[in-house]
């Protein structure tokens, strides 16, 4: 099921995917929260938009893909494959595919996840948690899609340690990442 929408609204009822995967596209300005709990097999995907899709509730167990496509999407818990974040559990070598959006924490407890950023397109990722830092430990970075030039932005207001300790690592020839 695909929800397209230019109004902000809050669903806070638990979701359940199955093997389905809940696609949005934030239409506008808006922000469309998810504050339930989403569980099951099926994954996530934020098709397009210049909105904000807000993912508020940290037990969510849902286990497939997360691919976010433009816009802002904001998380207040990572965790590492296995563990009930935001984005889900994951499975096996599950990434977060990135293209051409921004993934935002913004939780309060500091936070580490060994989930792979998949980029397709320039993405960033930024820590705007006012005390909570954020860790990413899995080996690399990998570059899904056609080979073409990427930026990943590092940022947010966020001032402690926070580290990437994935490679970045081209995918093609000459340089794609800057």
């Amino acid at each position: 099921q695909q929800w397209v929408t230019s109004r902000a609204f809050t669903a806070g009822g638990t979701i359940n995917l199955g093997a389905n995967t809940l696609s949005f596209n934030t239409a506008g300005a808006s922000v469309q929260t998810l504050s339930g709990v989403i569980s099951g097999t099926g994954g996530l995907s934020k098709t397009a938009g210049t909105g904000t899709l807000a993912l508020s509730n940290t037990a969510n167990t849902f286990s497939g893909a997360v691919s976010l496509v433009g816009g802002t999407t904001t998380v207040t818990k990572l965790a590492t494959i296995g563990n009930n974040s935001s984005l889900g559990t994951g499975s096996g070598t599950s990434s977060i595919i990135l293209n051409g959006a921004t993934l935002t924490y913004t939780g309060a407890g500091g936070d580490t996840t060994d989930r792979a950023i998949d980029m397709r397109a320039g993405a960033a990722i930024n820590n705007n948690s006012a005390t909570g830092t954020i860790s990413f430990t899995a080996a690399n970075v990998t570059q899904g899609g056609t080979a073409s030039a990427r930026t990943m932005t590092l940022g947010g207001t966020n001032t402690g340690a926070n580290t990437f300790g994935s490679i970045l690592g081209d995918s093609g020839t000459g340089t794609n990442i800057t």
